[in-house]
């Protein structure tokens, strides 16, 4: 099993960005947005205060460090919460990553591949497992 890919809410878009940039080794692949009633992307090169200055409004902020991409969205919670995750499997852990995840009652979709498969598996929010335990958490509903 193989993260490829994971994407996060946050109302601090910025500063996420700034620390996986500068704290983390990632790259930043592009900005998507828009300007007025026009999607636009800005790919790395373009700053903030030149979007700002242009009128830019911020649909997402796309990072890449190796193969793992990396997405931050505009929300509402300041401490950066996960929206969903996605997996590269191979057939066997495929079934078995399908069935912890309906265990969990976790929202999953299949995208085939060339030499894998992938899985998008959809949650709240994640919390650290315990040894030897999924890697998928279900948020409380209290």
């Amino acid at each position: 099993m193989r993260l490829f890919h994971y994407h996060l809410v946050t109302s601090k878009v910025r500063e996420v960005e700034a620390r996986y940039i500068g704290k983390l080794g990632f790259t930043l692949v592009a900005r998507h947005g828009r300007i007025e009633e026009d999607t636009t992307s800005f790919e790395s090169g373009h700053g903030w205060e030149e979007l700002d200055e242009l009128g830019f409004k911020l649909r997402l902020s796309e990072l890449e460090r190796g193969a793992v991409n990396v997405v931050v969205q505009p929300g509402q919670w300041e401490l950066p919460r996960l929206d969903h995750l996605g997996f590269a499997l191979d057939e066997d852990d495929f079934v078995a990553t399908l069935a912890r995840a309906a265990l969990r009652e976790l929202r999953v979709q299949e995208h085939g591949g060339r030499s894998s498969r992938r899985m998008r598996v959809t949650a709240s929010s994640c919390t650290r497992p315990a040894s030897g335990s999924t890697t998928f958490s279900r948020a409380s509903r209290s």
